[in-house]
């Protein structure tokens, strides 16, 4: 990929052998048929898997993580309509050496599974809607004493702080709902999106004049029901469903959110909150709607770029390789939309950039291993079309 190329060409602190590395390895990944683990791969490439094992040790998150954030300036544009979103996903794993292995929660099977955990902050183009990875940690099966899952979460956000600072808004699901979470984050300067239970505990702000009553002023001029509301009206989607909007009291969170309720025709509700009371209910509801592109990463890094196949038991490889995944991913993203440029609508897929980049690999050595002339027009459109093979139709 083009794109790789150029991103190490920028890594001023990378040996010229890691470079030849990272390119090998990140086409390894795209076309390689079948398990992304160290000995398919090496079937496709000219890295054995011992030589792979050693890099990935070797490797430290933090440049591919540098290396993610350079792809993303490449399509990036600072126009307020950029999130961070985050979230964490179950990675089925087994084996009594593997380090890290304990039971997490496994949304897909809802309930809690013996395997490993990562947690994926990603950076959201709401106007294209799309996700593209920034960095990847395995969280600790053991925790210290009073530490939470929550506060290891942090951990990782305080240590990817660095990266891209003016976006201001961070998604999380309502899992994350919680003070001492939510006040971590205000602490990085960045605002919460998220979302509530319905039958969150809320309070309407009293905003009347003060009285000269002995005590503490009023504050709170009631609970919310949210049956009976007193929300202001924001608008009507197209498809009909109905936003309104309050700026209320929440005292589990012990601050003001602003939140937006969504009506839909069948009259089911949905609670979503910003502790940023300035957004619009509107940018609040858009926002967290895009928060779901984080769900495709781990979708198609676990589908295509082998996210679940590493099979070493070592955790600075493993951690290697959940990074590699996603960076695989995002270069393959930020060069199909540079190449169909800004203004197609065309969808991503990467089931057919893959395709075409396995496709790619076996025309060009056929043409090399039969010195096969392909000057001819004729040669030229054969060699277009099968690189089309298997492709699905947009």
């Amino acid at each position: 990929m083009k794109i790789i190329t150029k991103i190490l060409e920028e890594m001023n602190s990378l040996k010229n052998r890691t470079k030849k590395f990272v390119e090998k390895i990140s086409k390894g990944i795209l076309v390689t048929i079948g398990k992304k683990n160290f000995r398919n791969i090496s079937r496709y490439i000219e890295i054995n898997e011992k030589t792979k094992s050693k890099n990935y040790k070797e490797e430290k998150s933090e440049n591919i993580i540098e290396m993610n954030v350079k792809g993303i300036k490449e399509i990036y544009k600072d126009d307020n309509k950029n999130i961070l979103a985050f979230d964490a996903s179950f990675i089925k794993k087994s084996g009594k050496k593997t380090e890290g292995l304990g039971k997490f929660w496994d949304g897909k099977n809802s309930k809690a599974n013996k395997g490993l955990e990562i947690s994926l902050l990603a950076m959201v183009d709401t106007v294209y809607n799309t996700a593209y990875a920034i960095s990847s940690v395995q969280t600790d099966n053991e925790l210290k004493e009073g530490e939470s899952r929550m506060d290891l979460y942090l951990k990782h956000l305080e240590k990817s702080k660095e990266y891209f600072k003016d976006i201001k808004h961070i998604a999380f699901d309502g899992f994350h709902s919680k003070k001492g979470f939510v006040d971590g984050v205000i602490n990085l300067e960045k605002h919460v999106i998220c979302k509530l239970r319905c039958d969150a505990n809320l309070n309407y702000i009293y905003e009347g004049e003060r009285t000269n009553k002995k005590g503490a002023p009023k504050k709170y001029i009631g609970k919310v029901e949210l049956s009976n509301h007193k929300f202001d009206y924001v608008l009507t989607l197209i498809d009909g469903e109905k936003l309104f909007t309050a700026i209320v009291y929440s005292p589990s969170l012990k601050r003001k959110i602003k939140i937006v309720l969504l009506l839909t025709k069948k009259n089911k509700q949905h609670l979503f909150y910003s502790t940023d009371t300035e957004l619009s209910a509107l940018d609040i509801f858009d926002f967290y709607s895009a928060r779901f592109q984080i769900e495709f990463l781990f979708k198609d890094s676990k589908g295509f770029t082998g996210l679940e196949e590493c099979q070493s038991t070592n955790k600075k490889i493993l951690d290697t390789h959940f990074n590699m995944s996603f960076f695989v991913l995002n270069m393959a993203k930020i060069e199909d939309r540079i190449i169909k440029g800004e203004n197609n609508s065309e969808p991503f897929s990467i089931l057919n950039y893959q395709r075409t980049a396995s496709n790619t690999q076996m025309l060009n050595l056929f043409i090399h291993k039969f010195d096969i002339d392909m000057t001819s027009k004729k040669m030229s459109d054969a060699y277009h079309d099968m690189l089309r093979i298997g492709l699905v139709a947009s």
